[in-house]
């Protein structure tokens, strides 16, 4: 096809260029085709000098040209070029889904259907439930239903209880499918997808309706073994390098040392996703980043952190607490089995001791003791008479007694007795004067 036909005739002298616009509406590509097109130019020596031209120039020039210039067109001095420029089709985008897919399971066995739900044991059957509704204003037609999961290829189902049924605006056409052995292996979680393909209209087309597919999944899980770790947690917070549940800090504001010793005690690999420490006055945060990632079945794994500035006042406890979260492998991240584990540790710190002072001791108050009496020879014993005498080995004419009391009794007994005998002999004088 000729085009930019007002450059035919046109003069480029070295170095110039000239350039054409044009539209080509028959090379338009079809939707998600490919068309290269191909544009070619020829060309033929102008001469300056009929003389210089060799051979002769055969035919007049074919535009008109200065005085002084012919064109010539000799075979030998013909020359092209050419390019190619390729024009990619755009598919239309694909039309809305008219119409919704629901897919539940009853893998329980209780009763309701729900997106999902969690087996007995594996290999157990379970019940799936799909439901087609038709969203739109115009009729549509079921024209496929498969079902796949990891490791199946895709299958139908559902015919002819959905397969080529035609459902009016609004309407819903629900069909139920049972899976034999299809529960996964203890603690997995195996996902379902069902795929619904229908025909409804196509903007772009109107007369022919377009295919549409629409996928829902629904999830089975099977129970298995909770995923409760094994965690140990410990300290070195006296520095000895012997780490116990229970240490005791030189000082307060100390650096403390701790060890984590996480177990796996279940039959299934688990990952472990996030280890974090905390304590009072200390929000979560993450230690031990070595540990990130799987634990077999009764492995164990280990590491050792420092917490600076971390001992109590002198006198007081902290109670240190580790968290462990970890995740069962499955092919739906978002619904895997999770797990935890958890232990604590504790540092004390010494009290501080009571200064060092020497005891001060206040003396009694002195008193003065009353005088002792003076101390007298033993006496001797008094026989009764008219007279008594007292008489020491000693002291002869000093009276005796324990004390000067006793000696003063002593002599008032004398004294009554003599006045006795003293009234007795006077009343036996005045009888015999009488």
């Amino acid at each position: 096809m000729l085009q930019c036909t007002a450059l035919i005739g046109t003069i480029l002298f070295p170095g110039q260029s000239v350039i054409c616009n044009f539209t080509d509406t028959v090379s338009l590509s079809a939707p998600g085709a490919l068309t290269v097109d191909r544009f070619k130019a020829v060309v033929a020596e102008v001469c300056l000098d009929l003389t210089t031209c060799s051979p002769p120039c055969p035919v007049p020039p074919i535009t008109p040209l200065p005085p002084d210039l012919k064109n010539c067109l000799p075979a030998t001095n013909i020359g092209e070029g050419e390019d190619e420029s390729g024009v990619l089709g755009l598919s239309p985008p694909p039309p809305t889904p008219a119409f919704t897919v629901q897919k539940t399971n009853n893998a329980d066995g209780t009763g309701p259907f729900s997106d999902t739900e969690t087996a007995p044991a594996p290999g157990d059957p379970v019940i799936f439930q799909v439901v087609v509704t038709n969203i739109t204003n115009a009729p549509i037609t079921i024209t496929a239903v498969t079902d796949q999961w990891t490791g199946q290829p895709a299958f139908g189902v559902c015919n002819p209880a959905l397969v080529n049924k035609t459902l009016q605006a609004g309407q819903s056409a629900t069909c139920q499918f049972t899976l034999p052995k299809y529960a996964p292996a203890a603690g997995t979680v195996r996902r379902d997808l069902v795929t619904v393909t229908v025909l409804q209209s196509c903007p772009l087309n109107p007369v022919s309706p377009c295919p549409v597919s629409v996928s829902d999944p629904s999830f089975v899980i099977t129970q298995g073994p909770a995923l409760n770790m094994v965690v140990d947690k410990t300290n070195d917070a006296d520095g000895d390098n012997t780490f116990s549940d229970v240490e005791t800090a030189p000082g307060a504001g100390q650096p403390v040392t701790f060890r984590v010793v996480i177990t796996n005690p279940t039959t299934v690999m688990v990952n472990i996703t996030s280890v974090t420490d905390l304590f009072p006055g200390q929000p979560a945060f993450s230690v031990c980043p070595g540990l990130i990632g799987a634990l077999l079945p009764g492995a164990s794994t280990t590491c050792t952190f420092t917490v600076a500035i971390y001992s109590p006042p002198e006198g007081t406890s902290k109670v240190n607490t580790v968290t462990v979260n970890v995740v069962q492998p499955c092919e739906e991240p978002t619904r895997c089995r999770r797990g935890t584990g958890t232990d604590t540790s504790t540092v004390n710190t010494e009290p501080v001791p009571p200064p060092t002072t020497t005891p001060t001791t206040t003396p009694p108050p002195t008193t003065t003791p009353p005088p002792s009496p003076p101390t007298l020879p033993p006496a001797t014993t008094v026989a009764p008479g008219p007279r008594i005498r007292a008489q020491s080995a000693q002291h002869p004419l000093a009276l005796t007694g324990g004390s000067l009391w006793e000696e003063a009794v002593l002599a008032g007994y004398c004294l009554v007795i003599g006045a006795m005998f003293w009234a007795a002999s006077r009343r036996r004088r005045s009888d015999a004067g009488g």
